[in-house]
């Protein structure tokens, strides 16, 4: 994976919001119309599901405590702030699963905080997301 890290995402990217919420992650993607915040997103908890082979944007905030966000595998680390947004932007490779860590800095360990990026092929990714969009429904 190739990464950058900035206040800025790359055009043309697949943005997701990833929101830290009593020490969990939620995790949102745009539905069908490919814009984030309309009906039509879709919600998920914990991992973080990818395409292979694509660039991400990970747009992070918090409603309720400062968290981290951290993707060790490349070196990535950003905060998740209430009211304010940070991103992580990143290119995809193969197919693997890679570590998140999470902290908050309470001082207190939340094991919900630990997850994983799930980069999938476009098909399973595709397939992935209608299961998410059928389990809201």
């Amino acid at each position: 994976l190739v990464f950058l890290v900035g206040c800025d995402p790359p055009s043309r990217s697949l943005t997701v919001e990833v929101t830290g919420r009593e020490f969990r992650w939620h995790i949102r993607y745009p539905g069908p119309d490919g814009r984030l915040g309309t009906a039509d997103d879709i919600r998920a908890l914990g991992d973080l599901h990818v395409p292979a082979h694509t660039k991400v944007t990970v747009r992070l905030t918090s409603e309720d405590y400062v968290y981290t966000f951290g993707l060790p595998h490349i070196g990535a680390k950003e905060i998740a702030v209430p009211e304010m947004f940070f991103f992580i932007a990143f290119k995809t490779g193969s197919d693997g699963v890679f570590e998140v860590l999470g902290d908050q800095l309470c001082g207190y360990a939340h094991e919900d905080l630990t997850a994983s990026l799930v980069v999938q092929s476009r098909a399973d990714f595709e397939a992935w997301l209608y299961q998410k969009k059928a389990e809201v429904n």
